[in-house]
C-alpha cells in the first residue's frame, strides 16, 4: 500500500498486479483508509466510504514476503510522507464486506 503520484491517491499492490484510487489524501488531516479482499474481490475505503471496489484482484502467494507500508517497492518512489498510525491488519475476517460505507472505528475491534 502507497501513495500514488499520478493521482495523490492510494495503491495496492500484489506482484504485479495493481489497483489505485483516484480520490487524493486530504492534506494536513488525518485520513482513514481501510482495504479489504474476499479471496476475490478488492475494496478501498476513505473515511469509511468505499473509492474503489469491489474490484476483481488476484493476490499473489508472497510467503515470506515482507509487507511494505508506505513504499512502492516495484519502482523504488512513491515514499509517503506523513504519519501512519493505528495499523491494524486482520486475518480471516473482512470486516466490510459488502458495504458502501462504514462507522469509522474509534477502538480496538473486538476479539472473535
Amino acid at each position: 500500500v502507497y501513495l500514488a503520484s499520478t493521482s495523490g491517491g492510494i495503491s495496492f499492490h500484489s506482484g504485479s498486479v495493481a489497483t489505485q484510487t483516484n480520490t487524493a489524501l486530504t492534506l494536513s488531516a488525518w485520513n482513514h483508509f481501510a482495504v479489504t479482499y474476499d479471496g476475490t474481490n478488492l475494496s478501498i475505503y476513505k473515511d469509511g466510504i468505499r473509492i474503489t471496489g469491489p474490484t476483481a484482484f488476484s493476490v499473489t502467494n508472497t510467503v515470506g514476503s515482507p509487507l511494505y507500508l508506505g513504499y512502492d517497492v516495484s519502482t523504488s518512489s512513491n515514499y509517503f510522507q506523513g504519519y501512519m498510525d493505528d495499523i491494524r491488519i486482520t486475518k480471516g475476517i473482512n470486516r466490510y464486506a459488502g458495504l458502501s460505507s462504514f462507522t469509522i472505528p474509534a477502538s480496538a475491534f473486538p476479539t472473535q
